[in-house]
């Protein structure tokens, strides 16, 4: 497949226990697939997965989480700005910054968005696939009425302050984009590539 952009491959195929360790973490590949979780924290979670590789004492490189080894010295400070500041949109704008510039070295490439399965009543709210979204934190459950009526029909006496419709909001976007990290287990064999 990459022969047709003129990119020439020698493909091996490895065992699941030696993948991640032998391969991905050791730099023993030019192309690989593998994916990092998302979390809501992008200033703390993020940063081990972009930093700049550095020098260790004992001659090799200690690249955190880094394991593309593509990193820069503005995107680890900008990084480091973000988890000082208390600010939120401040904090939103420096990791808007460290992610173009993530983009820009271009140390991973998204081939796709895994695909999220879930079943759900229709009438619960907030619940769902939410792909590159965030979902809020309230909300989630049964519309309010159903809330009010308790288990056995009657009614409860709390009131949520969530949204009363079983339609699902539109959370908020993460602030940053989440690179390469470890392989989904039980997907197959496994695949490195050297470039030649």
């Amino acid at each position: 497949m990459l022969e047709r952009i003129g990119v020439r491959t020698d493909i091996s195929q490895v065992d699941d226990e030696s993948y991640f360790k032998d391969h991905i973490a050791s730099g023993e590949y030019d192309l690989a697939l593998y994916s990092w979780p998302a979390t809501a924290f992008p200033a703390t979670d993020a940063r081990p997965v972009y930093a700049k590789p550095v020098p260790a004492a004992d001659g090799s490189l200690n690249v955190e989480q880094n394991y593309t080894r593509v990193g820069t010295d503005q995107v680890d400070q900008l990084f480091d700005q973000a988890v000082a500041t208390l600010d939120d949109s401040e904090r939103r704008a420096l990791l808007r910054k460290a992610d173009s510039r993530i983009w820009a070295a271009a140390g991973s490439i998204p081939l796709y968005q895994r695909p999220q399965l879930t079943a759900a009543r229709r009438d619960l709210a907030n619940a769902g696939a939410f792909g590159f979204r965030t979902p809020g934190v309230r909300g989630h459950g049964l519309p309010e009425e159903e809330r009010r009526r308790g288990s056995d029909g009657g009614p409860r006496g709390t009131k949520s302050a969530g949204p009363s419709s079983g339609e699902l909001t539109a959370p908020a976007r993460p602030e940053t984009r989440r690179g390469p990290g470890a392989p989904i287990r039980g997907a197959g064999p496994r695949r490195v590539a050297r470039c030649r």
